[in-house]
């Protein structure tokens, strides 16, 4: 079923939102925070559970697992990627380990929220022939493996940091 014509009113203004959320969010990516490693793994987890209740609320049927799995594997190499762009350091007055995003962190970010606007508004035209649930699943499983691996990449160069500060 095609969009109605004035469907593109909810589009521009979640956009416009998007766009205030992304600009106030780069200004925090790219000034200098210090990092604490062992934190890292917060986020991870809580998205993993949430992730594992959406799997058991809408359990995936035959080849939708090798949907997620690749979905799952994708995020993960995109977050390796992108857990590079951010540059992480030891300030030499504090000894405390820093972290700065990138201009290319802020691009990438950006970039992944064009390209989920693409594939909802893609979706919506689409109407009932996508199946909404495994949808959700995919977006949870690249959101997964996206932060996980981020997170996981940064802490390991953290921890490199600390090991040779010793």
């Amino acid at each position: 079923m095609p969009p109605q014509p004035n469907s593109w009113l909810p589009i521009a203004i979640g956009a416009a939102v998007a766009m205030v959320v992304l600009y106030f969010r780069s200004r925090r990516l790219v000034t200098p925070r210090p990092l604490t490693p062992g934190r890292l793994w917060i986020v991870p987890v809580l998205m993993a559970a949430i992730f594992a209740s959406t799997l058991y609320q809408h359990p995936p049927a035959g080849l939708d697992w090798v949907w997620l799995v690749l979905v799952l594997v994708v995020g993960g190499v995109l977050g390796w990627h992108r857990g590079k762009l951010i540059r992480i350091w030891r300030d030499p007055e504090s000894g405390q380990v820093m972290a700065q995003g990138s201009i290319l962190a802020v691009i990438f970010l950006v970039a992944l929220v064009l390209i989920r606007f693409a594939l909802r508004a893609g979706l919506a035209y689409e109407g009932a022939a996508v199946d909404a649930a495994l949808f959700g699943n995919l977006f949870i499983a690249f959101a997964v493996g996206l932060f996980g691996v981020q997170r996981a990449e940064m802490a390991l160069r953290a921890k490199r940091l600390e090991d040779s500060a010793r």
